[in-house]
């Protein structure tokens, strides 16, 4: 970009936003029917914490669970990938992406495969009754119809 990094830019279009009383709002926001695109970076989860974040010791232990007990004969296809999660809660009140990063990270590390080749995700919520939680996952090659 012409010696402009990308990050000012976006910070330059929010100022202006602001400064015109959201009269440029517009620069920023696409919207077609209900699909709205915003022209923000989104945020990595390592910018929105301060400090290295530590694993618990409870997670220590569901991550070597988890390593022990995940089937080895999973294989991947060529990348780019899709993964398609089906999270089984007890409780209404989960929030459907809190288990997604660490079953992620846990899956990578399992099969050998760096999370960034996954560019495309389906996430599934189901009820089920307390004692019954469980997740499921199929990692496909992504192939956009």
């Amino acid at each position: 970009m012409s010696g402009i990094s990308k990050t000012k830019v976006q910070k330059e279009r929010l100022k202006s936003a602001i400064d015109s009383g959201g009269s440029s709002v517009e620069k920023l926001i696409q919207k077609e029917g209900n699909k709205v695109k915003v022209y923000i970076k989104p945020m990595s989860a390592n910018q929105a914490w301060k400090g290295k974040r530590l694993k618990t010791d409870k997670y220590k232990a569901y991550e070597n669970s988890l390593l022990w007990i995940l089937p080895v004969s999973v294989k991947l296809p060529e990348p780019p990938y899709q993964i398609h999660y089906t999270f089984g809660f007890s409780s209404l009140s989960s929030d459907f992406d809190n288990p997604i990063k660490q079953t992620t990270d846990i899956l990578s590390k399992r099969y050998k495969f760096n999370d960034k080749l996954i560019k495309r995700a389906i996430i599934d919520i189901e009820k089920v009754e307390k004692g019954q939680e469980f997740f499921e996952f199929e990692i496909t090659h992504l192939s956009r119809q």
